[in-house]
């Protein structure tokens, strides 16, 4: 992953974070990497539409949009394209909550 993913996304009008085939915990901290490293004035989307290939985040069936079903009543969205073009995160961005940095970041002096 390189700096110039970042700064694509600091850039972006409009993002979308998409699911990782992994923990409830992971996605929600992906979705928190988009929104800290967007611009504010970004519009930071969750996409936790199943597709049914899941095997970690199963969390309901394919169709289910399991980050609208948690955290936001159902409302109207507008289609990507009418918000312009779309940056996509498709993984973890934030080195600090990454498994394999993890460890070189919290550990103490030896």
């Amino acid at each position: 992953r390189t700096l110039g993913e970042l700064c694509d996304l600091a850039s972006a009008r409009h993002v979308r974070v998409q699911t990782i085939d992994n923990g409830l915990f992971a996605n929600w901290l992906q979705v928190l990497d988009a929104r800290f490293f967007a611009a504010d004035s970004a519009s930071v989307e969750a996409d936790w539409v199943l597709t049914g290939q899941e095997r970690e985040f199963n969390y309901g069936v394919a169709g289910d949009d399991v980050f609208r079903g948690l955290f936001e009543a159902p409302r109207a969205v507008p289609k990507g394209d009418e918000l312009g073009p779309c940056y996509v995160v498709d993984h973890r961005l934030n080195f600090l909550f990454m498994n394999i940095f993890r460890g070189r970041f919290l550990c103490g002096q030896r």
